[in-house]
Protein backbone atom coordinates (compact mmCIF):
# COMPACT_ATOMS: atom_id res chain seq x y z
CA UNK A 1 0.00 0.00 0.00
CA UNK A 2 1.73 3.46 -0.78
CA UNK A 3 0.76 5.01 2.84
CA UNK A 4 3.13 8.37 2.38
CA UNK A 5 3.84 10.96 -0.05
CA UNK A 6 5.24 14.58 0.53
CA UNK A 7 6.54 17.48 -2.46
CA UNK A 8 6.63 19.46 0.05
CA UNK A 9 4.75 22.38 -2.07
CA UNK A 10 2.15 22.89 0.77
CA UNK A 11 5.16 24.94 2.51
CA UNK A 12 5.40 27.05 0.20
CA UNK A 13 5.96 31.17 0.80
CA UNK A 14 6.65 30.02 4.18
CA UNK A 15 8.80 32.39 6.17
CA UNK A 16 9.78 29.32 9.06
CA UNK A 17 10.58 26.38 7.17
CA UNK A 18 11.47 24.46 10.24
CA UNK A 19 7.80 25.65 11.82
CA UNK A 20 6.39 24.21 8.75
CA UNK A 21 8.38 20.63 8.59
CA UNK A 22 7.54 20.40 12.52
CA UNK A 23 3.89 20.76 11.69
CA UNK A 24 4.36 18.13 8.61
CA UNK A 25 5.59 15.50 11.36
CA UNK A 26 9.50 15.83 10.45
CA UNK A 27 12.13 16.27 13.27
CA UNK A 28 14.27 19.38 12.21
CA UNK A 29 18.14 20.14 12.60
CA UNK A 30 19.79 22.97 11.84
CA UNK A 31 18.37 25.40 9.57
CA UNK A 32 16.36 23.98 6.22
CA UNK A 33 14.93 26.14 3.48
CA UNK A 34 12.86 25.37 0.80
CA UNK A 35 14.38 25.79 -2.97
CA UNK A 36 13.23 25.27 -6.50
CA UNK A 37 12.05 21.18 -7.00
CA UNK A 38 13.07 18.40 -9.45
CA UNK A 39 10.51 20.50 -11.15
CA UNK A 40 10.45 24.25 -11.62
CA UNK A 41 6.86 25.19 -10.30
CA UNK A 42 7.26 22.39 -6.96
CA UNK A 43 9.22 22.98 -4.58
CA UNK A 44 11.87 21.41 -2.59
CA UNK A 45 13.52 20.98 1.00
CA UNK A 46 17.00 22.10 0.98
CA UNK A 47 19.43 20.52 4.08
CA UNK A 48 22.31 23.35 3.90
CA UNK A 49 25.60 22.46 6.12
CA UNK A 50 24.56 20.31 8.43
CA UNK A 51 21.01 20.34 8.79
CA UNK A 52 19.01 17.25 9.08
CA UNK A 53 15.18 16.03 8.61
CA UNK A 54 13.66 12.84 9.93
CA UNK A 55 10.54 11.12 10.05
CA UNK A 56 9.24 7.58 11.65
CA UNK A 57 7.30 5.99 8.93
CA UNK A 58 5.53 2.92 10.70
CA UNK A 59 4.88 -0.71 9.64
CA UNK A 60 4.63 -4.22 10.77
CA UNK A 61 4.43 -5.15 7.04
CA UNK A 62 7.16 -7.92 5.38
CA UNK A 63 8.47 -5.63 2.88
CA UNK A 64 8.60 -1.62 2.66
CA UNK A 65 9.55 0.74 0.39
CA UNK A 66 11.41 4.16 1.02
CA UNK A 67 11.75 6.56 -1.98
CA UNK A 68 12.82 9.52 -2.49
CA UNK A 69 14.60 12.22 -5.17
CA UNK A 70 17.87 14.03 -4.08
CA UNK A 71 20.41 16.81 -5.50
CA UNK A 72 23.51 17.36 -3.94
CA UNK A 73 26.24 20.00 -4.24
CA UNK A 74 29.43 20.59 -3.27
CA UNK A 75 30.47 17.45 -1.68
CA UNK A 76 29.34 13.78 -1.58
CA UNK A 77 27.65 12.26 1.39
CA UNK A 78 25.87 9.71 3.17
CA UNK A 79 22.02 10.31 1.34
CA UNK A 80 19.64 8.33 4.20
CA UNK A 81 20.16 6.55 7.46
CA UNK A 82 16.99 3.83 8.03
CA UNK A 83 17.78 3.36 11.78
CA UNK A 84 18.81 -0.62 12.79
CA UNK A 85 17.90 -1.00 8.60
CA UNK A 86 20.71 0.53 6.23
CA UNK A 87 22.89 3.55 5.92
CA UNK A 88 23.27 4.44 2.30
CA UNK A 89 26.93 5.93 1.62
CA UNK A 90 28.23 8.04 -1.35
CA UNK A 91 31.77 7.66 -1.96
CA UNK A 92 33.66 11.18 -2.24
CA UNK A 93 36.35 9.57 -4.80
CA UNK A 94 34.38 6.72 -6.70
CA UNK A 95 30.95 8.02 -6.82
CA UNK A 96 29.27 5.15 -5.99
CA UNK A 97 26.42 4.43 -3.42
CA UNK A 98 26.46 1.47 -1.00
CA UNK A 99 24.32 0.22 1.46
CA UNK A 100 24.08 -3.32 3.95
CA UNK A 101 27.87 -4.29 2.78
CA UNK A 102 26.74 -3.91 -1.05
CA UNK A 103 28.21 -1.33 -3.50
CA UNK A 104 26.60 -0.31 -6.40
CA UNK A 105 27.78 -0.03 -10.34
CA UNK A 106 26.35 3.71 -10.88
CA UNK A 107 28.63 6.73 -10.92
CA UNK A 108 26.24 9.72 -9.04
CA UNK A 109 27.42 13.30 -9.93
CA UNK A 110 27.21 16.30 -7.82
CA UNK A 111 24.43 18.53 -8.90
CA UNK A 112 22.56 16.00 -10.77
CA UNK A 113 18.76 15.09 -9.50
CA UNK A 114 18.42 11.58 -8.97
CA UNK A 115 15.46 9.17 -7.49
CA UNK A 116 16.59 6.62 -4.82
CA UNK A 117 14.71 3.43 -3.40
CA UNK A 118 15.37 1.77 -0.25
CA UNK A 119 13.34 -1.63 -0.73
CA UNK A 120 13.55 -3.98 2.90
CA UNK A 121 12.18 -7.41 2.22
CA UNK A 122 12.09 -9.19 5.51
CA UNK A 123 10.83 -12.52 3.87
CA UNK A 124 13.77 -12.58 1.61
CA UNK A 125 16.53 -11.14 4.24
CA UNK A 126 17.05 -8.43 1.45
CA UNK A 127 18.27 -4.47 0.69
CA UNK A 128 17.98 -3.37 -2.70
CA UNK A 129 18.72 -0.23 -3.80
CA UNK A 130 17.14 1.60 -7.19
CA UNK A 131 18.58 4.29 -8.74
CA UNK A 132 16.37 6.22 -11.09
CA UNK A 133 14.69 2.91 -11.49
CA UNK A 134 17.35 1.03 -11.93
CA UNK A 135 19.03 -1.69 -9.14
CA UNK A 136 22.24 -0.71 -8.28
CA UNK A 137 22.83 -2.48 -4.79
CA UNK A 138 21.36 -6.01 -3.76
CA UNK A 139 22.69 -6.96 -0.16
CA UNK A 140 21.79 -9.20 2.97
CA UNK A 141 19.47 -7.21 5.38
CA UNK A 142 20.84 -7.12 9.10
CA UNK A 143 18.97 -8.81 11.62
CA UNK A 144 18.12 -5.98 13.44
CA UNK A 145 15.81 -5.09 10.79
CA UNK A 146 13.97 -8.28 11.92
CA UNK A 147 11.83 -6.24 14.68
CA UNK A 148 11.69 -3.28 13.36
CA UNK A 149 8.29 -1.48 12.80
CA UNK A 150 8.50 2.14 13.41
CA UNK A 151 11.30 2.81 10.95
CA UNK A 152 13.62 6.37 11.98
CA UNK A 153 14.87 7.79 8.45
CA UNK A 154 16.86 10.74 8.53
CA UNK A 155 18.49 12.69 5.65
CA UNK A 156 21.41 14.72 7.02
CA UNK A 157 23.46 17.25 4.94
CA UNK A 158 27.85 18.49 5.82
CA UNK A 159 29.48 21.47 5.72
CA UNK A 160 30.02 23.14 3.13
CA UNK A 161 27.34 21.15 1.35
CA UNK A 162 23.77 21.73 0.14
CA UNK A 163 21.48 18.75 0.06
CA UNK A 164 18.08 18.88 -1.77
CA UNK A 165 15.13 16.63 -0.95
CA UNK A 166 11.58 16.12 -2.99
CA UNK A 167 8.90 13.45 -3.77
CA UNK A 168 9.00 11.46 -0.75
CA UNK A 169 7.30 8.17 -0.93
CA UNK A 170 6.41 5.36 1.89
CA UNK A 171 5.37 1.61 0.48
CA UNK A 172 5.10 -1.80 2.17
CA UNK A 173 3.05 -4.81 0.90
CA UNK A 174 -0.43 -4.90 3.14
CA UNK A 175 -3.19 -5.28 0.93
CA UNK A 176 -3.56 -2.39 -1.41
CA UNK A 177 -3.01 -1.60 -5.48
CA UNK A 178 0.58 -0.69 -4.32
CA UNK A 179 2.95 -4.26 -2.44
CA UNK A 180 6.09 -3.08 -3.73
CA UNK A 181 8.47 -0.27 -5.41
CA UNK A 182 6.84 1.74 -8.35
CA UNK A 183 9.71 3.71 -9.29
CA UNK A 184 10.30 7.10 -9.26
CA UNK A 185 7.63 9.38 -8.61
CA UNK A 186 7.01 13.32 -9.49
CA UNK A 187 3.84 15.10 -6.74
CA UNK A 188 2.31 18.14 -7.84
CA UNK A 189 -0.09 20.18 -5.70
CA UNK A 190 -3.75 20.75 -6.39
CA UNK A 191 -5.24 23.54 -4.79
CA UNK A 192 -8.82 23.87 -4.16
CA UNK A 193 -10.65 26.01 -6.75
CA UNK A 194 -14.48 25.79 -6.69
CA UNK A 195 -16.63 24.61 -3.49
CA UNK A 196 -18.63 21.72 -3.93
CA UNK A 197 -20.17 20.71 -0.43
CA UNK A 198 -20.49 23.24 1.88
CA UNK A 199 -21.24 22.13 5.28
CA UNK A 200 -18.24 23.87 7.64
CA UNK A 201 -18.45 27.68 8.54
CA UNK A 202 -16.11 30.28 7.00
CA UNK A 203 -14.34 32.65 8.62
CA UNK A 204 -15.69 35.39 5.99
CA UNK A 205 -17.36 35.67 3.58
CA UNK A 206 -19.94 32.82 1.48
CA UNK A 207 -16.62 31.24 -0.58
CA UNK A 208 -15.07 28.25 0.72
CA UNK A 209 -12.37 27.74 -1.34
CA UNK A 210 -10.49 31.28 -1.15
CA UNK A 211 -10.27 31.05 2.52
CA UNK A 212 -8.12 27.54 2.11
CA UNK A 213 -6.15 27.59 -1.33
CA UNK A 214 -3.71 30.36 0.20
CA UNK A 215 0.36 29.65 0.14
CA UNK A 216 1.48 30.00 2.75
CA UNK A 217 -2.09 30.13 4.75
CA UNK A 218 -3.07 33.29 5.75
CA UNK A 219 -4.01 34.32 9.53
CA UNK A 220 -7.67 34.35 10.35
CA UNK A 221 -8.45 32.76 6.94
CA UNK A 222 -10.01 29.33 7.87
CA UNK A 223 -13.17 27.16 7.68
CA UNK A 224 -14.58 25.33 11.08
CA UNK A 225 -17.14 23.15 12.77
CA UNK A 226 -17.78 21.39 14.94
CA UNK A 227 -20.88 19.39 13.85
CA UNK A 228 -20.78 15.67 13.38
CA UNK A 229 -20.29 14.22 9.76
CA UNK A 230 -20.00 17.72 8.53
CA UNK A 231 -18.05 18.19 5.04
CA UNK A 232 -16.87 20.79 2.70
CA UNK A 233 -15.30 19.74 -0.71
CA UNK A 234 -13.77 21.53 -3.41
CA UNK A 235 -12.50 20.62 -7.14
CA UNK A 236 -9.37 21.76 -8.28
CA UNK A 237 -8.32 23.21 -12.02
CA UNK A 238 -4.37 22.49 -12.04
CA UNK A 239 -3.32 20.81 -14.84
CA UNK A 240 -1.37 17.83 -14.05
CA UNK A 241 1.77 17.60 -16.52
CA UNK A 242 0.97 13.62 -16.95
CA UNK A 243 -2.07 12.70 -17.48
CA UNK A 244 -1.05 8.88 -18.52
CA UNK A 245 0.49 8.05 -15.63
CA UNK A 246 -1.39 8.90 -12.24
CA UNK A 247 -0.45 6.65 -9.92
CA UNK A 248 -2.27 7.87 -6.76
CA UNK A 249 -3.68 11.34 -5.30
CA UNK A 250 -3.12 12.63 -2.40
CA UNK A 251 -4.11 15.20 0.31
CA UNK A 252 -2.09 17.38 2.79
CA UNK A 253 -5.05 19.38 5.29
CA UNK A 254 -3.78 21.83 7.65
CA UNK A 255 -5.73 21.83 10.56
CA UNK A 256 -6.20 21.91 14.69
CA UNK A 257 -8.83 21.49 17.02
CA UNK A 258 -10.73 23.81 19.16
CA UNK A 259 -10.61 21.63 22.97
CA UNK A 260 -9.41 17.99 24.11
CA UNK A 261 -12.29 16.14 23.01
CA UNK A 262 -11.90 13.58 20.65
CA UNK A 263 -12.77 15.31 17.10
CA UNK A 264 -11.54 13.54 14.41
CA UNK A 265 -10.55 14.58 10.93
CA UNK A 266 -12.25 12.74 7.91
CA UNK A 267 -10.16 13.13 4.33
CA UNK A 268 -12.65 12.65 1.96
CA UNK A 269 -12.61 11.80 -1.94
CA UNK A 270 -15.59 11.88 -3.54
CA UNK A 271 -18.56 14.12 -3.32
CA UNK A 272 -20.94 13.85 -0.42
CA UNK A 273 -23.95 11.27 -0.51
CA UNK A 274 -21.96 9.49 -3.43
CA UNK A 275 -19.30 6.65 -3.45
CA UNK A 276 -16.36 7.78 -1.28
CA UNK A 277 -13.24 7.03 0.48
CA UNK A 278 -12.00 8.33 3.24
CA UNK A 279 -8.71 8.47 5.52
CA UNK A 280 -9.18 9.36 9.20
CA UNK A 281 -6.95 11.42 11.29
CA UNK A 282 -7.80 10.79 14.90
CA UNK A 283 -4.23 12.20 16.14
CA UNK A 284 -5.63 15.92 16.06
CA UNK A 285 -3.85 18.79 18.48
CA UNK A 286 -5.16 21.80 19.66
CA UNK A 287 -1.90 23.18 17.72
CA UNK A 288 -1.25 23.37 14.26
CA UNK A 289 -0.43 20.06 12.29
CA UNK A 290 -0.52 18.98 8.89
CA UNK A 291 -2.87 15.73 8.33
CA UNK A 292 -1.72 13.37 5.19
CA UNK A 293 -3.95 10.95 3.27
CA UNK A 294 -2.98 8.75 0.27
CA UNK A 295 -5.79 7.83 -2.37
CA UNK A 296 -4.21 4.58 -4.82
CA UNK A 297 -7.65 4.69 -6.86
CA UNK A 298 -10.75 6.85 -7.41
CA UNK A 299 -14.24 6.55 -5.16
CA UNK A 300 -15.42 4.09 -7.11
CA UNK A 301 -12.09 1.83 -7.00
CA UNK A 302 -10.57 2.57 -10.58
CA UNK A 303 -7.02 3.70 -11.72
CA UNK A 304 -6.74 7.56 -11.43
CA UNK A 305 -7.21 9.04 -15.36
CA UNK A 306 -6.68 13.10 -16.08
CA UNK A 307 -11.16 12.84 -16.39
CA UNK A 308 -11.35 11.02 -13.15
CA UNK A 309 -8.94 13.27 -11.18
CA UNK A 310 -10.72 16.69 -12.60
CA UNK A 311 -14.49 14.83 -11.18
CA UNK A 312 -13.56 14.05 -7.90
CA UNK A 313 -14.13 16.41 -5.44
CA UNK A 314 -11.77 16.50 -2.32
CA UNK A 315 -12.02 17.56 0.83
CA UNK A 316 -12.23 16.85 4.81
CA UNK A 317 -15.15 15.87 7.42
CA UNK A 318 -15.96 16.28 10.96
CA UNK A 319 -15.54 12.94 12.45
CA UNK A 320 -16.53 10.70 14.71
Amino acid sequence: MLKFMDGFDQLRGWTDVIDGLTKCGYTVAGTPTLEEGRVATQMAVSLPDAASLKRVFTSGATKVVFGFAFRAIGKRHTLVTIKDVATVTWNETDGKISAAGGTGTAVLLLDLWYYIEVVLDKTTSTIEVYVNNGLDITAPSPSSANPVTNYEVTWAGVATAQYLLDDFQFIDNQPGKYTDRIGPIQITSRLPMVDVDKEWSPSSGTDHYPLVYNQPPVEGSYIQSNTSGAMDTFLSNTVIPDTQNILAVGMTVLNKKSDVDNRQLGMVMGPKGSTQKEVIDAALSTTEKYSYAVFETNPAGLDWNDERLSEAPFGVAVRP
